[in-house]
């Protein structure tokens, strides 16, 4: 019997990059809006726009993609940015915009994602001490 083991390398949450294409993204103040921060597509722009849980505005409750680097917006205006679609991130990585952070990712977030082929994973960090 012999067993094969692959090595999986994650970098900063990104366990299976997907394809990153340059498009416009339109942020809504000045701000930085970190890799990994879901975002939507505007259908009456067609430019991107952070993810809405819950949103019904313009599609902004849809998940296509998400930020592939930090985007450092000075205002709310149009600002280039590298957006990944596909692939597959770490659940607790990934950002929903307005939270800073996972906290409210759930399974019809994650279906959301899972339907533009982007696959969230719940790990456990083993480097991480658990005290508890």
């Amino acid at each position: 019997m012999s067993i094969t083991i692959s090595k999986v390398t994650i970098t900063d949450g990104v366990i299976r990059k997907g394809k990153v294409i340059g498009k416009t993204f339109t942020a809504g103040s000045a701000k930085t809006y970190p890799a990994k921060t879901l975002v939507a597509l505007d259908t009456s722009t067609l430019k991107y726009v952070p993810f809405v849980k819950g949103g019904t505005t313009n599609g902004n409750g849809v998940v296509a993609g998400t930020l592939d680097a930090d985007v450092v917006a000075t205002g709310a205006a149009d600002f280039p940015a590298a957006i990944m679609f596909g692939g597959e991130l770490q659940t607790e990585k990934t950002i929903i915009d307005a939270d800073g952070d996972a906290s409210n990712i759930d399974e019809a977030v994650k279906f959301s994602c899972l339907d533009k082929g982007l696959i969230l994973i719940d790990t456990t960090d083993l480097y991480v001490a658990d005290n508890s």
